[in-house]
């Protein structure tokens, strides 16, 4: 008896491996979209502004970093403009996981004749790899004279983490998991409703079969009298019964 059962129940679970590969699917999806961690970044500087031939003292604020992990020595932090204009820190501190404190002498000339430019953060950590905080900080001109100098081409060999994670971006944070069930969902939903038109469809495109007729009368008895002289009437009433 039990043989019989056991060979029944395998018999149906077979026929029913789609169902079990959907329920594994979405658990990992769940799993993987709500616990894989978000990459280290840069949620804000202080100060977010600095003027020319000045040396300004910056806190830079992490994400997901683990700063303490590898001695400041080895921790390099620039301030860009573009690939030919950036500026080294120096006198690197590491506060804690989150905080590093880094120094820069900022030239009396801007990389352009603006009054002021934006300047990228940058971070390169052994551990937590690249971190970037586009228009960090604001350099305001200013008459001071300085003997700093933009440095050109010294961003090179970062730490570049490769791992399985969310990429940061310090607009939307914790958001970005959305974008991972963004694509599937809508696939859901167009399937459905596709689905369902197409079944409406079928449903109302042989109204001469006599079953199909009865049925409608009985529904749609409130709408109309069907006929077989109605053909057109037989569609909407259909429509009608159906989306109500």
């Amino acid at each position: 008896m039990f043989g019989v059962i056991e060979v029944y129940l395998t018999i149906k679970l077979a026929a029913m491996w789609w169902k079990t590969a959907s329920v594994v699917l979405i658990v990992y999806t769940l799993l993987a979209g709500t616990l894989l961690p978000l990459k280290p970044g840069i949620t804000y500087i202080s100060p977010q502004t600095a003027r020319s031939g000045q040396t300004v003292t910056l806190q830079l604020h992490g994400y997901n970093s683990f700063y303490t992990k590898s001695p400041a020595s080895e921790i390099r932090v620039w301030l860009q403009y573009d690939s030919a204009h950036a500026l080294t820190g120096q006198n690197i501190r590491v506060l804690s996981d989150t905080t590093l404190e880094v120094s820069f002498q900022i030239p009396t000339q801007l990389p352009r004749p603006t009054p002021s430019v934006m300047l990228n953060a940058i971070i390169d950590h052994p551990s937590d790899g690249v971190s970037l905080l586009p228009s960090a900080v604001e350099v305001v001109k200013d008459t001071i004279a300085s003997n700093a100098t933009w440095t050109q081409s010294e961003i090179s060999q970062l730490h570049i983490k490769k791992d399985f994670s969310f990429p940061y971006r310090n607009v939307i944070y914790e958001s970005i998991r959305n974008t991972y069930f963004h694509v599937p969902m809508w696939f859901v939903l167009m399937f459905l409703l596709l689905r369902r038109r197409g079944t409406a469809y079928n449903s109302c495109d042989i109204p001469t079969r006599p079953k199909l007729l009865r049925w409608m009368r009985k529904k749609a008895s409130r709408y109309s009298t069907l006929t077989e002289k109605q053909p057109r009437m037989r569609k909407q009433v259909c429509f009608l019964v159906y989306s109500d």
